[in-house]
């Protein structure tokens, strides 16, 4: 059985086979480590990224019946489906537009008294490969009654 021999410091120092055997297990801890972090830091992004948008979406369609409900038919500047999803569009920063789906319907009709009804969804797609679904729809939607 091996002592350890003390040093001038009154420390005694462990064994040299010890030293050798434990050298680079923290470096393989964190090679085993470091990928569920990042997936569970990029997994939280993605999660910030999801409620990010669907809070956009239901602002946007907020806006867009606002637009609508003052654009009807019979104003001096009328608004159709193309020209709201046309507004939307313009203003969604930083939501792709070819994976934005703008409905617009009118009931009954696009004229002071009626109701318009904006639909929006959108197709979100999560930056994480291990989630089970590639993709996740979004939507929102708002109602408003043409006042003008």
């Amino acid at each position: 059985m091996r002592r350890w021999q003390p040093t001038s410091s009154g420390r005694p120092l462990p064994p040299s086979g010890r030293r050798r055997r434990s050298r680079g297990t923290s470096l393989v801890e964190f090679a085993l480590l470091i990928p569920i972090f990042m997936m569970i830091v990029v997994g939280i992004i993605d999660l910030g990224r999801a409620v990010w948008v669907k809070s956009s979406l239901a602002y946007l369609a907020g806006e867009a019946a606002r637009y609508a409900s003052m654009h009807s038919a019979r104003s001096s500047d009328p608004a159709g489906a193309g020209e709201i999803k046309k507004f939307v569009e313009d203003r969604a920063f930083g939501i792709t537009p070819a994976h934005l789906t703008v409905t617009t319907k009118w009931d009954p009709a696009n004229a002071p008294g009626s109701v318009v009804r904006v639909d929006l969804q959108y197709e979100f797609h999560f930056l994480t490969p291990l989630i089970p679904a590639d993709q996740l729809v979004l939507t929102a939607n708002a109602r408003r009654v043409i006042t003008n």
